[in-house]
Formats: C-alpha cells, sequence, structure tokens
C-alpha cells in the first residue's frame, strides 16, 4: 500500500485486513471474477478503491 507521500509500508496481513474491510464497507472491489485471477501477472487480483468524499 502506498500512503499519500508515496511511501510503501503494510504487510500482507495488514493489506488482507484493509481489503476485506473495505469491501465489506462498499469501498473495494475486485476487477476481476477469481476464477480469471491467473491470467493477471503473478495471479494476483487486482482491486478499484472508491473513495468517497
Amino acid at each position: 500500500c502506498i500512503n499519500d507521500k508515496g511511501d510503501q509500508w503494510g504487510e500482507h496481513i495488514d493489506m488482507e485486513a484493509l481489503f476485506t474491510l473495505g469491501m465489506a464497507g462498499g469501498y473495494v472491489k475486485t476487477c476481476l471474477p477469481k476464477e480469471l485471477w491467473s491470467l493477471l501477472p503473478g495471479g494476483m487480483p487486482y482491486y478499484v478503491v472508491n473513495i468517497r468524499e
């Protein structure tokens, strides 16, 4: 994860918790269904974060 100053931070477990919380709140969605993740680089999912102001 990149903060507002451009610094990378967070461990995998932290990111998993943040994305799960974001998905539960309707702020985070995956770009593709899980069945297609293997087509992406490293087989990792891509996420979209929608920040409502």
